[in-house]
């Protein structure tokens, strides 16, 4: 939960900054446009797929890389699908062009959380319960031993 935010926080200050750091790299009004179309689907997807893999982490913790592996390539072969379709359209749709390769990402992240979600949830494993005490408990050695010194002997 915690990475999830820090992701998310990071996201929403690059949304809200994205103007002068492009003007900083170079970026002119006609780059910042196309910028401006593809970058918040883009820090979407970022963000989903952070917590895609947040959620990876849980279940190798758990001892299950199946389950991820199998997301990984789920993902893959949904975003795969995805892109030309949104890159370039079908039919009369002409498609979003750039944003729509972020869209694709997006949505195939969307469904691997949903999956994992669901997993997580059914294993009992996304639980809030003890998670205080559990937090409390694995910080407690961090704070009381005191930092240590190298030498160079």
């Amino acid at each position: 939960m915690a990475g999830g935010g820090v992701i998310g926080l990071l996201s929403i200050a690059l949304w809200l900054f994205h103007v002068p750091i492009f003007r900083l790299l170079g970026a002119d009004a006609a780059t910042l446009s196309y910028i401006y179309i593809y970058w918040g689907p883009q820090l979407l997807s970022a963000w989903l797929g952070a917590l895609l893999y947040f959620s990876y982490s849980v279940f190798r913790a758990h001892g299950d890389t199946r389950l991820p592996g199998k997301m990984m390539v789920l993902s893959s072969l949904v975003n795969l699908a995805l892109d030309p379709l949104l890159i370039f359209g079908v039919g009369d749709w002409e498609g979003w062009g750039l944003p729509g390769a972020a869209w694709a990402t997006a949505i195939a992240f969307t469904v691997g959380l949903m999956v994992t979600t669901r997993k997580l949830l059914k294993r009992q494993w996304a639980s809030q319960l003890g998670l205080w005490l559990e937090a409390k408990q694995s910080w407690r050695p961090l704070q009381a031993s005191p930092p240590q010194r190298w030498s160079a002997n």
